[in-house]
């Protein structure tokens, strides 16, 4: 069985990261730059869902951040005291640097093109915000909302955005 899941805030607990975003700057990489540089140091959290299934990641994270992420889920789940958990997803698909769209764009272009390429579709989703867990549901994905804090957390007073 496969499973999709989210990094930030779904199984990496992002929330003492969140005030590394710089939300008065208007280059998003240097927006976010500090933020995701330190995913590397998260704990990882909401393990239970990831026992006993191969598993796909897709996140709103940089390409520029794929070797960090790489490392955290080996380090992290290899150190999983959880029976049954799969070390290494079959597959993590990250945001292209250069793109800019928002996240539930992003994400239903890499849940269609997973659904064109797999034999075997994935049985669930899981992500922190619900308009991504209403997108992947519209493909005919089941998904769930699975949350460690407060998705608002990360929440530009500003401009009234979330990454």
């Amino acid at each position: 069985m496969i499973k999709i899941f989210d990094l930030d805030n779904c199984i990496a607990d992002d929330a003492w990261r969140a005030s590394k975003i710089r939300f008065t700057e208007e280059d998003l990489f240097l927006k976010y730059h500090d933020y995701f540089s330190l995913s590397a140091f998260d704990e990882l959290a909401n393990t239970r869902p990831l026992e006993h299934s191969q598993w796909i990641v897709i996140s709103a994270r940089s390409e520029l951040y794929r070797q960090i992420t790489i490392e955290w889920i080996r380090r992290k789940t290899q150190q999983a005291q959880y029976p049954g958990v799969i070390h290494m997803p079959l597959a993590i698909y990250l945001r292209q640097h250069d793109d800019h769209r928002p996240a539930v764009e992003i994400k239903r272009d890499i849940a269609k093109m997973i659904l064109d390429t797999l034999t075997v579709p994935p049985i669930i989703a899981y992500d922190d915000r619900p308009e991504i867990v209403e997108m992947y549901e519209s493909l005919g994905i089941k998904a769930c909302v699975l949350q460690i804090n407060d998705p608002n957390i990360i929440y530009d007073p500003k401009s009234h955005e979330r990454f």
